[in-house]
C-alpha cells in the first residue's frame, strides 16, 4: 500500500498509529517517526479531536465499517485542508482490534461545493428566471425560433435590459440572428461592422463581459459601441457551436445600469448561452443525420451497418428489396444467414481478418436470398472507428451483379463455341 493514490493508516483499539503509508503521511503532513505510534486523534486539531475518538469508538463497538467523514485539518505547508476519512475495524488472527482509516485530499472537492452553496444562494434571486427558462427549454411543442424568443425577451426583462440579440459573427462581419428591441437597428437580417459592436471584445473571453455604464469607463466611452448606438449597459458571451465560434449572446440598454450586475446575473446568463449554443448544434447535428439517413434510406445500393460483433443494427430498404428480408427480420441477427454456401470457408476467414485488422474489404460473394435464389453481390465492408482508433461497427455496401456475371459467363460460352476446329495432319 506505500505507493497506493490514497493515504492508508492502521490503529491499535487506543487510536495509536501502527502503520502509514506515503500518501498518508502526505496528506496529514507529518513525518514517520512522528506519526507512527502518536494517536491519530493528536494529529487532529482540536476542535476535531472529539468527533475522531467518537467516530474509533463507534466502530469498536458495531465492528462495522463507519461513514465517511471530513476533518479540518490545519497543514503547515498546505494551510486549512479537508481530509474525508473512512474507517473499517480490523480484527488479526491474535484476536487483537485494530482499524484501518483510508484517508483522502477532499479540499478542492469541499472548496467547490462551498463556492456552489455560495452560487446557489445568489441563484435564489433568480428562481423565477430559472424556472421560466426551464419550461421555454423544456417545451417540446415550441420551434427552436419560437424558443430563443422567448429566452430573449426572458433575459431582457430580468436583466433590465430592453435590447437582446443572438448574433451570427462570420469573419468581421455581425449579423442579427434574432432579436428584442424597438429599434430597427437590430432587426433580424441586420449585417454590421463586428467592430462597431461591444460583441468584438466580449468573443476574446469565455467569461461574460458585462459593465453597468459606458460612459463611466474610458475604455467603454471611446469604444464604436457607445459613440455609434449610445450603449451604457452591456452583457456578452460568445456562443460555441462544435467547438467553433458561432456568434454572441448580448443585452444592451442606452441608459446606465443603477444596480451592479451580480455573480448570480453572469451565471444565469451564461446558461442562456449554453443552452443556445447546444440547441443550435442539435439543430445542426440533426438536420446533417436527417440528411444522412435520407441519403441512406435512398441509396441504389444495399447498406448493413453491423456492431463490432457483426450483429446487424441497420439495413436500408435497398437490402430489403435485394434480398427479401424486412429489416424487422434481420435487426440483431449475424449477416451469416446470407451466406450461399457456394463460397470455401476460407474466403470468410481472408474477409474477417482483413476487416478486424482495419482493412476495407472489396470483392464479389454469392449470398442466397430469402427465396433461396443464389446471387452474385459485389460488396464493400469498411471498418468504422472511434476516436482511439478502435473499430466500433462495420458498414457494409454492396449491389447485385448477377445478370453481369452470367452475363460474362455467356459471352466466355460463345467464345468457346465460336473457336475454329484445327485440323489435324498425319
Amino acid at each position: 500500500m506505500h505507493h497506493a493514490p490514497i493515504g492508508v493508516l492502521t490503529v491499535d483499539v487506543n487510536g495509536s498509529i501502527l502503520t502509514a503509508n506515503h500518501q498518508a503521511l502526505e496528506i496529514l503532513d507529518i513525518s514517520e517517526q512522528l506519526a507512527l505510534g502518536e494517536s491519530v486523534g493528536m494529529l487532529l486539531p482540536l476542535r476535531e479531536r472529539t468527533k475522531a475518538k467518537m467516530l474509533l469508538e463507534n466502530s469498536f463497538d458495531s465492528l462495522e465499517r463507519q461513514e465517511p467523514q471530513i476533518f479540518e485539518v490545519d497543514s503547515k505547508t498546505r494551510g486549512t485542508c479537508f481530509i474525508e476519512v473512512i474507517l473499517t475495524p480490523l480484527a488479526y488472527r491474535t484476536g487483537q482490534k485494530g482499524a484501518m482509516l483510508i484517508l483522502q485530499d477532499v479540499t478542492t472537492k469541499v472548496m467547490a461545493e462551498r463556492e456552489r452553496q455560495r452560487v446557489e444562494e445568489d441563484q435564489r434571486l433568480h428562481l423565477r428566471v430559472l424556472r421560466s427558462f426551464y419550461e421555454i427549454s423544456s417545451n417540446l411543442e415550441l420551434r427552436l425560433k419560437e424558443k430563443l424568443q422567448l429566452l430573449l425577451k426572458l433575459g431582457s426583462e430580468q436583466f433590465g435590459m430592453p435590447i437582446a440579440v443572438l448574433a451570427r459573427i462570420d469573419g468581421q462581419q455581425y449579423y442579427i440572428h434574432d432579436s428584442i428591441s424597438d429599434s430597427q437597428n437590430y432587426a433580424p437580417g441586420i449585417a454590421r461592422k463586428l467592430k462597431h459592436t461591444f460583441c468584438n471584445e466580449a468573443i476574446l473571453h469565455s467569461e461574460p463581459l458585462a459593465f453597468e455604464s459606458a460612459s463611466q469607463a474610458e475604455k467603454w466611452s471611446k469604444h464604436y459601441g457607445y459613440k455609434i448606438d449610445n450603449i451604457e449597459a452591456y452583457m456578452g458571451v460568445r456562443i460555441i457551436v462544435e467547438g467553433e465560434l458561432y456568434g454572441t449572446l448580448s443585452f444592451a440598454s442606452t441608459e446606465p445600469r443603477v444596480i451592479p450586475f451580480r455573480l448570480a446575473d453572469l451565471e444565469v446568463f451564461k446558461l442562456m448561452a449554453q443552452w443556445v449554443g447546444n440547441e443550435l448544434q442539435r439543430e445542426f447535428v440533426d438536420s446533417y443525420m436527417a440528411k444522412l439517413s435520407s441519403a441512406l434510406e435512398q441509396a441504389a445500393d444495399s447498406v448493413i451497418i453491423t456492431d463490432h460483433n457483426r450483429s446487424i443494427e441497420y439495413v436500408n430498404p435497398s437490402f430489403e428489396s435485394m434480398t427479401g428480408y424486412t429489416r424487422e427480420e434481420v435487426l440483431g441477427k449475424k449477416a451469416y444467414f446470407l451466406r450461399s454456401g457456394s463460397e470455401q470457408p476460407a474466403l470468410y476467414d481472408e474477409l474477417w481478418q482483413s476487416i478486424s485488422a482495419g482493412g476495407v474489404y472489396r470483392g464479389i460473394i454469392i449470398n442466397r436470398k430469402k427465396n433461396g435464389t443464389v446471387y452474385h453481390e459485389q460488396k464493400t465492408i469498411t471498418p468504422l472507428k472511434d476516436e482511439q482508433g478502435k473499430i466500433t461497427h462495420f458498414i457494409s455496401t454492396g449491389h447485385d451483379i448477377s445478370d453481369l456475371v452470367k452475363a460474362e459467363e455467356q459471352d466466355l460460352s460463345l467464345i468457346h463455341i465460336s473457336e475454329p476446329t484445327r485440323p489435324l495432319y498425319i
